[in-house]
């Protein structure tokens, strides 16, 4: 299912901070979007994701467009883990995980074969049963990833086109957890799931994209396969940066 934006603007206060962003995004892409502090990112995703609406301009997941969408058919479709989250969630980690169950709130307590292939599928077996505030950063966005795929997968196969948006999820994470979280991304990616991530770390998104939308000062850029929008006239255009790139194996260096 489609994603669509046309000519989407959004403001905070007189300054646009999203201006005219137009593209489609088909089902199962892995789309990041990089961009300098403060081109927009963050707010482009929560656009996006349905949680800030935008001032102009249209979204469409498929034939519907979002504003027409209930929360409860919003939830089914599509799922969000911010850049931050409260940080006194009074909570075990099973209890945030099974939070991502979009309906049937009375049964958070109740575990299901669901919630159990989640925390395997995220190795996070020995977090089970531990308070979420006693996690480190790295661990929180963890598990705040897994209650976003269980709240995917609860929905059920009858939702015909589902996104996950997710904002800087590699930023906390160790080498290892980036990469086996790498590695489960482009699995879901490659089953369906549309993927839309908010990143700094541009060899990473070398590495794992399958697209790439750069933003500067809240404009489009460029958006196009990863390794033809990451070249070294973009970086010094958007990042006043010099580099070096090489594509086989995908790297960057910056230079002096």
């Amino acid at each position: 299912m489609t994603l669509s934006a046309e000519n989407l603007c959004f403001n905070y206060g007189t300054k646009p901070t999203v201006s005219s962003i137009s593209f489609n995004l088909e089902q199962g892409s892995f789309l990041t979007i990089l961009g300098p502090n403060g081109s927009g990112k963050s707010t482009l995703l929560k656009v996006l994701a349905g949680d800030l609406i935008a001032d102009k301009g249209q979204l469409f997941y498929g034939d519907a467009n979002i504003n027409s969408l209930s929360l409860a058919s919003k939830a089914q479709m599509r799922s969000m883990v911010s850049q931050s989250a409260p940080d006194d969630l009074k909570f075990t980690v099973d209890e945030i995980i099974e939070f991502g169950r979009p309906y049937n709130l009375n049964q958070y307590s109740k575990k299901d074969q669901g919630l159990t292939m989640i925390v395997e599928e995220l190795n996070l077996q020995d977090l089970i049963g531990r308070n979420y505030n006693s996690l480190s950063g790295g661990e929180q966005v963890r598990v705040h990833i897994a209650r976003a795929l269980y709240q995917i997968d609860a929905s059920g196969p009858d939702v015909p086109g589902q996104y996950l948006f997710l904002d800087e999820p590699f930023a906390n994470l160790d080498i290892a957890y980036q990469f086996s979280l790498m590695k489960i991304l482009r699995k879901r990616s490659n089953l369906g799931l549309t993927i839309i991530c908010v990143s700094h770390d541009i060899h990473l998104t070398g590495l794992l994209a399958d697209l790439v939308m750069l933003l500067k000062d809240g404009e489009l850029v460029e958006i196009g396969p990863a390794r033809e929008v990451i070249t070294e006239k973009n970086l010094m255009d958007v990042y006043q940066v010099q580099s070096k790139i090489n594509l086989e194996p995908f790297s960057v260096e910056y230079l002096p």
